[in-house]
């Protein structure tokens, strides 16, 4: 079992994935934008996995300021950024390394491989 927190601005979305994500035995943290995220990883500091939008609130960025600033504090934590619009050639110069994307809509198995392949490579 891991732990993932999930950062996600569209309430729907982050209630549904959380809720398949703790379907598949880990442990869901959420937060719905950066600061918010950052609070969450302060207080949890053994979170395995980040999973984020990219575009978080009115930041077309936040996601990628959210995982340079996560990996920064917390050097093992694996990021997985998704995005509805962003395609995942456009983001390679901006994620931190190790990283993968995900592209919404989401697919059960696409998230689901990515988080497992990420777990496989920690351990």
């Amino acid at each position: 079992m891991a732990k993932i927190l999930f950062v996600e601005d569209d309430d729907f979305i982050r209630e549904a994935i959380s809720q398949m994500i703790e379907e598949w035995g880990h442990q869901v943290l959420v937060a719905h934008d950066v600061e918010g995220a950052l609070v969450v990883l302060k207080a949890e500091q053994d979170v395995d996995v980040l999973i984020t939008d990219i575009m978080l609130g009115t930041s077309a960025q936040g996601g990628y300021e959210l995982a340079q600033r996560a990996t920064e504090k917390y050097s093992s934590l694996l990021v997985i950024y998704t995005s509805g619009t962003a395609r995942n050639q456009n983001h390679i110069n901006k994620s931190v390394p190790g990283s993968t994307f995900v592209q919404k809509p989401y697919r059960e198995e696409n998230l689901r491989s990515a988080v497992d392949a990420l777990l496989a490579v920690a351990v």
